[in-house]
């Protein structure tokens, strides 16, 4: 069996003050899972737009990544090195009988 798509559950995201190395305080993130997505009242559409997004990844029309620092501490505009992303199972369920976790 394969392991879930990261998109098939939802998350709780909340700010939280964590401690920072000065003495102060600094915003963190406190990660609950949720509901699967396609329980949510959108999450048909949801799902679909996750997985057109992920093959748009997987062909290399678009790219993830984070900005690179330049010297002078300012952020670049040039996209991030491109990797290849990892091939998948096939796409796009066409039913609820071809998503084998919903």
């Amino acid at each position: 069996m394969l392991p879930a798509p990261f998109y098939a559950r939802a998350f709780k995201l909340t700010v939280v003050n964590e401690p920072g190395k000065d003495g102060g305080t600094i915003g963190g993130w406190k990660i609950e899972p949720g509901p699967l997505t396609l329980q949510l009242p959108n999450g048909r559409a949801l799902w679909a737009q996750a997985q057109e997004m992920r093959k748009q990844v997987e062909e290399g029309m678009m790219h993830t990544g984070t900005p690179a620092l330049i010297e002078d501490g300012s952020v670049t505009t040039e996209p991030a090195p491109r990797r290849q992303a990892p091939r998948r199972a096939a796409e796009a369920a066409a039913s609820d009988e071809e998503i084998p976790f919903s």
